[in-house]
């Protein structure tokens, strides 16, 4: 257990079965789950493999990376997670922002959708 979930409230295990039972697919809780608390967020980053978590998360919503991001960067997918959830997903217009992020988690939980096996 890291040593900064020790002051929250209720046991880590609550926060860990709370975020464990988050799916993959719902990059908006997990986003608004890590921003919760910095002691949540430090949950989160303290896995062993962080980064392969977040590229999972993207990869259900239908997310990748762009030219620009640093794939070396152990914090690259939380940062594309970070992003998208902040910036693309206050968009309004139906078929952009949160619609079109919704539209590609449907399509990856459907039978017919789901093209391809998960990263790492």
């Amino acid at each position: 257990m890291p040593p900064a979930m020790a002051s929250l409230p209720l046991p880590p295990e609550i926060f860990l079965a709370f975020r464990d039972s988050i799916p993959l697919s719902d990059i908006f809780t997990h986003i608004s789950f890590y921003k919760a608390h910095p002691r949540i967020a430090s949950m989160y980053d303290a896995e062993e493999h962080a980064d392969r978590f977040w590229r999972r998360v993207c990869w259900y919503c239908g997310i990748g990376a762009l030219d620009g991001d640093d794939l070396d960067n152990s914090h690259c997918w939380r940062g594309i997670a970070l992003e998208v959830v902040e910036q693309d997903s206050a968009c309004e217009h139906p078929q952009c922002g949160r619609a079109l992020l919704e539209y590609n988690r449907r399509r990856f939980l459907s039978p017919q959708g789901a093209l391809y096996d998960p990263p790492g």
